[in-house]
Parts: structure tokens; C-alpha cells; sequence
């Protein structure tokens, strides 16, 4: 049988957008289990979490609140232009390495400045 190739283009992202990822979804798992945002927050802060390179590394309060602000903002911005869950290659927002958060009504995550989106 001959090889095939994957379908899917894989997706490069930077050390720090997979962590940025990590430190959301581990708030967003603790609030949809019924935390409040504030406990979660500070709980996810309090602990350290190890990076791509094995490092253990950990997230200030302030900064969890800017991603998630981020995060919101990033949402209501999908929203408002009424995208419907398909990603516009051309788009500013997955230029900027912005790529779809599964759940929380389609919201996306900003990355970081190194990812790089799909190819089509």
C-alpha cells in the first residue's frame, strides 16, 4: 500500500502560544466545573506547569486576566462579524496567529506572534 499523507496541514506554534493555551484551558476546565473565575485564576497561578522543553514554569495572576480578556475580546470581535466558524486565511485575526478555541460559543485564542495558520 502506498503512503499517504495526512489531510490535515499540521500547525506550528510557538512554545509560548502552547502555553498561553495550557494556562486558559486549565481555568476554563476549573469555571466550567463550577469555580468561580477568581479561585480558578489564583489556583492555575499558584501551580507550575511544565513547558514543551520539560521546564517548569509558571503564570502571574495579572497576565491569566490579560489572556482571558484577550480571549473574550477576540470572541466578541468574531462575533460581531458574524463568522461562522470557518477561518479566513487572509483574515487579520488569523494573521496575527489567532486560531479557533473549541466551545465557549466559538471564541478564538490568540497564540502568539510565532504561530503560524494552516495552510489550505
Amino acid at each position: 500500500m502506498a503512503d499517504k499523507k495526512s489531510p490535515r496541514t499540521p500547525i506550528t506554534l510557538s512554545p509560548e502560544a502552547l502555553f498561553r493555551y495550557q494556562i486558559i484551558s486549565a481555568v476554563k476546565a476549573r469555571e466550567l466545573s463550577g469555580q468561580g473565575m477568581d479561585a480558578a485564576v489564583r489556583e492555575v497561578a499558584a501551580q507550575q506547569h511544565v513547558t514543551l522543553d520539560g521546564k517548569q514554569k509558571s503564570a502571574a495572576v495579572r497576565s491569566i486576566y490579560r489572556w482571558l480578556a484577550e480571549l473574550d475580546r477576540d470572541g466578541a470581535q468574531r462575533d460581531r462579524d458574524g463568522a461562522s466558524g470557518t477561518r479566513d486565511l487572509a483574515s487579520p485575526a488569523t494573521a496575527a496567529g489567532r486560531l479557533p478555541h473549541e466551545g465557549e460559543g466559538g471564541r478564538s485564542l490568540r497564540l502568539g506572534p510565532r504561530a503560524h495558520p494552516p495552510g489550505p
